[in-house]
């Protein structure tokens, strides 16, 4: 099976390209922006593709016409220092027009599309939010989002959102909290119910790419925790002696209600516990 990763030097698409790669039933090749970033990443160079810009028509044909894709995901995304930026000519190309250009390609060549959403397109005021819940995001980087969300045909879009070992900028969470030398404080109210990336790789690689019955727009989310409990928890298993401090100052809730999806594959998530030591064990052995 040949599997097209857009935005293979990102969070979630470095861990899809690696993880789906160790199935020799698949045959990953992500897209890179810069040739620069190939190197960045442990990965054959038969498993890069040079695309340096996905919003041009032209080069997302000869993409198609290339490589013969059966599955195509977006997992692109924009830098955190650009997405601070709110500049509606970055944020509504990428998030809001480029799915709808890919899942046209993929309905050209009879592939499936896998857009990668987010939990943002949602305010966070009253959480565990269905897929029957209307979008309420104020912020253009939520709206954007949604906009972009495919589910026409066989594409399917996953509401979802994640942690990881950040090999670019270094200032997600998980990269912040780890260069932490002393006290920080961890969000008590703010909850989370989302995936490390390796995990939220391998539910996309054996329950979404398995099943073709499945399409349209789900929640995929895991067991809703507080930020204070996940820092506290990643603090253990990484033997990482940093005190978390309670700070009740922010309260925000987009956990997600993930029982159709869940329903719909038989899945059911682990437990955090066992997820963070999934990453901590990956992050281990590559690095």
């Amino acid at each position: 099976m040949n599997i097209v990763v857009i935005g293979a030097s990102g969070l979630l698409g470095s861990a899809c390209l690696s993880i789906f790669n160790e199935n020799p039933n698949i045959n990953a090749i992500g897209t890179f922006r810069y040739k620069f970033d190939c190197n960045k990443f442990p990965y054959d160079s038969k498993h890069h593709y040079f695309l340096s810009d996905a919003l041009d028509v032209k080069q997302i044909e000869v993409l198609f016409q290339q490589l013969q894709p059966d599955v195509v995901i977006n997992c692109t995304s924009l830098s955190k220092n650009k997405l601070q930026l709110n500049d509606p000519l970055e944020l509504i190309p990428i998030y809001a027009l480029l799915p709808h250009i890919i899942a046209k390609f993929c309905r050209q060549y009879s592939a499936r599309f896998i857009q990668i959403s987010s939990d943002g397109v949602f305010s966070g005021n009253k959480g565990y939010y269905s897929e029957e819940d209307l979008p309420d995001a104020c912020d253009l980087y939520g709206k954007t989002k949604f906009l972009g969300e495919v589910s026409s045909g066989d594409s399917i879009t996953l509401r979802t959102s994640m942690i990881g070992h950040d090999h670019k900028q270094q200032n997600g969470l998980v990269s912040w909290f780890l260069n932490q030398e002393g006290p920080c404080k961890g969000f008590s109210k703010a909850i989370f119910s989302g995936f490390p990336v390796t995990v939220l790789a391998r539910i996309i690689r054996d329950y979404v790419i398995k099943d073709d019955a499945l399409h349209g727009i789900y929640n995929l989310a895991s067991k809703p925790i507080s930020k204070f409990d996940l820092l506290q928890l990643i603090s253990e298993i990484y033997a990482k002696n940093v005190s978390v401090i309670r700070d009740d100052s922010i309260k925000i809730n987009r956990s997600l209600d993930a029982s159709r999806f869940n329903d719909a594959a038989k899945y059911e998530p682990p437990s955090w516990r066992k997820m963070i030591t999934l990453m901590h064990d990956d992050y281990m052995k590559n690095k």
